[in-house]
């Protein structure tokens, strides 16, 4: 689980990084650098407009989930 206030310090970890910086941040897929910060505000303002106060992170893609539900 992944709380605002763990995201919004992300947020800033990111913004505090250059492009290039950000490509060798560990666990940071290299060709997403570019976008992870817009991608993490949006998710941030998804928050606050459901008054969400965290989220769970999965490992696992979308095609899981609908085979998990199919089977089930």
């Amino acid at each position: 689980m992944v709380t605002g206030e763990q995201l919004r310090e992300t947020i800033a970890l990111f913004l505090s990084k250059t492009l290039e910086e950000r490509r060798k941040l560990p666990g940071l897929e290299p060709a997403r650098a570019d976008v992870i910060a817009a991608g993490a505000i949006i998710l941030d303002e998804l928050l606050n407009a459901t008054e969400a106060s965290s989220f769970t992170v999965s490992v696992r893609g979308l095609r899981f989930g609908l085979i998990a539900s199919a089977i089930h």
